[in-house]
């Protein structure tokens, strides 16, 4: 093969010299829109869903528990609402009292030997108020808590 230099005013000095072009075949297809198509339609689908906010989870029974002791024990119970939508019902040493109430009752408690904190609540209440409940039960230090459970319905 005979070289030969290369000068400016030479046709040959193009962008495409030393690179060969690869011809399309007459059956390739460019996916590049369908891609463009797929994430749109996924951005649609994400915009207008719909999320559930509270989703019903069925928690398996205990299968080994351990009693606590009933004298160094605090027990929370917390009941369903009243109305559909309402606040659940807290229950500290048979008094209905209210979530801010929670961290005092603890502390007296606490302060009078009980270490601790027993959390009972209902079916129906949902996770995240209970969550709140032992987020102000926690904020006293050298707690152990334990939960309540019942047995599988119809057992």
């Amino acid at each position: 093969m005979n070289r030969r230099p290369l000068s400016f005013g030479d046709a040959l000095t193009t962008a495409t010299w030393g690179k060969k072009r690869r011809k399309e075949a007459a059956g390739e297809l460019d996916i590049t829109p369908m891609i463009d198509v797929t994430f749109l339609l996924l951005i649609f689908f994400m915009v207008t869903s719909t999320m559930s906010s509270q989703q019903q989870v069925d928690v398996p029974p205990a299968r080994n528990g351990v009693n606590v002791d009933q004298s160094s024990a605090i027990l929370i119970v917390i009941h369903s609402p009243r109305v559909s939508g309402g606040e659940p019902i807290i229950i500290l040493e048979g008094e209905e009292r209210r979530l801010t109430d929670i961290a005092g009752f603890i502390r007296e408690q606490n302060a009078a030997g009980k270490t601790n904190v027993v959390v009972r609540a209902g079916r129906e209440v949902p996770h995240g108020f209970v969550r709140r409940v032992i987020q102000e039960a926690n904020l006293i230090d050298e707690l152990e808590f334990s939960f309540g459970v019942e047995d599988q319905r119809g057992s």
